[in-house]
């Protein structure tokens, strides 16, 4: 197959992608890959339960906001 975007973290073919986490100080790297679903499930199985719905719309909205700004990485 040929790779349509490849970088070091991040790989995809044609009907699949892989994404790499590199722990350099344990010298180890996990892979993930996701394939594509050719015959994806009907929508109306993939409907809420009434409860869960409920659930949703009487749960606090909740916002996190982080400043980009004053990140700082070390090693």
């Amino acid at each position: 197959m040929e790779h349509l975007y490849e970088h070091p973290s991040f790989s995809c073919t044609g009907n699949s992608a892989s994404m790499l986490e590199i722990d350099h100080d344990n010298r180890e790297v996990y892979v993930e890959t996701m394939q594509l679903q050719v015959d994806p499930p009907a929508i109306d199985t993939m409907q809420p339960s009434a409860e869960a719905v409920a659930a949703r719309l009487t749960s606090p909205v909740m916002t996190t906001y982080l400043d980009t700004e004053k990140i700082a990485f070390e090693r």
